[in-house]
C-alpha cells in the first residue's frame, strides 16, 4: 500500500493531474495483468493449498498442474505483447512511440505470476511471517528505484515503475521456489481434474480483470469528455488512492479470512465465519474512514500535491462507497472459496453496471467530479444489499 501511494505521489509531482489522466488507461491495465496473473488462479492455488496441505502427494500433484497452467498463459501473454505492441501502445497512449513498454507488461505478468503463486502457497499454508518478510523485502526497493525512473525519466520512467510495483514480489519468489523442499517435490503436468478446478479461477479473474477496468476506462472516457483532462487526473488520484488502502483490507480478507473458508464445509460454521468478518472488518473501516476524512488536506499534502486540492470534494462520498464495497467484499469472499463462478461473475457485472449506468446518469445532470464519486457511493450501497439478501437467503437454507 504504502509503495502504490509513494509512486502516486512521484507521479503527481512529476506530470501533475494532466500526466495522472494520460496514464489512467495504463494504470487500469496494469490493474488487469496483476489481477489476471498466470490466468488468474492465485485465489484458486490458496483455496486448495488450505484443502491439501496435510497431504502432500495431492499438494504436489495440484502444484506442479497450477505452474503449467500459469507458465502457459504467461508465455501465451508475452507472444501477445510482442506482436501486437504497436497496437496496444495506439490504444493505450494514442500513438506507437512507446511500444517499447509494451512488451515490458508481457515480462512484468510473468513475474507477478510467480510471486502472486508463491504469496498464494504461503497464504494457504497461512504462514503469516513469511508473507511479511517476502513482501516488504520485495517492496521497499522499488521506492528508491521509482524515484529515479519517474525524476529522470517522467512518463516512461513512471509506466516501468507501475510495472515494477506490480511484479516485484516475482524475484523473490523465484528464491523461494528453487531453495523450498516443497518445490523439489512438485513436476510439470497437466491434470484434467486440478486445471478444470482452477480455470473457475481463471473465469472469476477474468470477470475481475476485465469488467471493473473496463468500467473505470468507460467512465474516465466520459469524465475527460464532459469535464476535461484536469478532472479526469484528479479522479484517476482518488481511485489509486482508494485501491491502495482498499488492497490492504482485501489483502486481510485473501490472506487470514479466504482459507479459513475454504477449510470449512459446514454452513453454520460458514455463516458465523462471515458474520464475524462482517462486523470485525466494518468497524475497523469505519473507523479508518472517519481518519481519513478528518485529515484528508494532510493526506493530499504527503501524497499528492497543492493542484490535487479539489479532491476534497471526492472523499466522503469515495469513503462512503468503500465502506460498503468492502463489506460486500466480505460476503464476496464466499463464492470464491465454493468455487462458485456464476454468482461471482454475476455480481462483478452488476456492480460495474451500476457504477457506469449511476455515473453517466449523474454527469448529464451536472458536469461535476463529486457527481461521480456520489454515484460510486450510491452504487455500491445498492451492490451491498443485494449481496446481504443474498447471504440471508443463504443463511436461512442453511439452518
Amino acid at each position: 500500500m504504502v509503495v502504490n501511494l509513494v509512486i502516486v505521489k512521484m507521479i503527481a509531482i512529476w506530470l501533475g493531474p494532466v500526466g495522472m489522466g494520460l496514464l489512467g488507461q495504463f494504470m487500469s491495465l496494469s490493474t488487469i495483468i496483476s489481477v489476471f496473473a498466470g490466468g488468474g488462479i492465485a485465489t484458486g492455488i490458496t483455496k486448495y493449498t488450505a484443502e491439501y496441505r496435510n497431504n502432500t502427494h495431492k499438494l504436489t500433484k495440484f502444484l506442479g498442474a497450477a505452474a503449467s497452467y500459469g507458465l502457459l498463459f504467461s508465455g501465451f501473454l508475452f507472444l501477445i505483447s510482442i506482436f501486437g505492441a504497436e497496437k496496444i501502445s495506439m490504444l493505450l497512449f494514442g500513438e506507437a512511440t512507446y511500444s517499447w513498454l509494451v512488451p515490458c507488461l508481457g515480462i512484468a505478468h510473468f513475474f507477478c505470476f510467480v510471486g502472486a503463486g508463491v504469496v498464494a502457497v504461503i497464504n494457504g499454508h497461512q504462514l503469516s511471517n513469511l508473507f511479511a518478510r517476502l513482501t516488504i523485502s520485495s517492496y521497499l526497493p522499488v521506492i528508491p528505484i521509482s524515484y529515479f525512473l519517474i525524476s529522470n525519466y517522467q512518463l516512461e520512467g513512471a509506466i516501468i515503475s507501475l510495472l515494477l510495483a506490480i511484479s516485484c514480489t516475482g524475484l523473490l519468489g523465484l528464491v523461494l521456489v528453487f531453495r523450498s523442499r516443497l518445490t523439489r517435490l512438485v513436476r510439470l503436468n497437466i491434470s484434467n481434474v486440478y486445471i478444470g478446478r482452477l480455470a473457475k479461477y481463471s473465469l472469476m479473474m477474468i470477470a475481475s480483470a476485465t469488467i471493473f477496468p473496463l468500467a473505470e476506462i468507460v467512465i474516465r472516457t466520459e469524465i475527460i469528455s464532459d469535464i476535461g483532462q484536469q478532472a479526469a487526473g484528479l479522479w484517476q488520484a482518488m481511485t489509486r488512492l482508494s485501491g491502495a488502502y482498499m488492497g490492504f483490507f482485501t489483502v486481510f480478507l485473501a490472506t487470514n479470512y479466504m482459507p479459513k473458508l475454504s477449510a470449512l464445509f459446514d454452513g453454520k460454521l460458514i455463516v458465523r465465519e462471515v458474520e464475524k468478518n462482517l462486523i470485525h472488518v466494518g468497524i475497523l473501516f469505519f473507523i479508518f474512514s472517519i481518519l481519513i476524512y478528518q485529515f484528508r488536506f494532510l493526506v493530499i499534502d504527503l501524497l499528492f500535491t497543492k493542484e490535487f486540492y479539489d479532491m476534497d470534494l471526492l472523499f466522503g462520498w469515495q469513503l462512503l462507497g468503500d465502506f460498503f464495497r468492502i463489506s460486500s467484499y466480505v460476503i464476496g469472499f464466499l463464492s470464491i472459496a465454493k468455487s462458485r463462478v456464476v454468482i461471482y461473475v454475476i455480481a462483478e457485472c452488476i456492480q460495474s453496471i451500476l457504477y457506469v449506468s449511476l455515473s453517466m446518469l449523474y454527469l448529464k445532470e451536472g458536469a461535476e467530479i463529486s457527481s461521480v464519486a456520489k454515484s460510486y457511493a450510491l452504487a455500491y450501497f445498492l451492490y451491498f444489499c443485494s449481496a446481504y439478501f443474498v447471504f440471508v437467503a443463504y443463511k436461512k437454507r442453511v439452518s
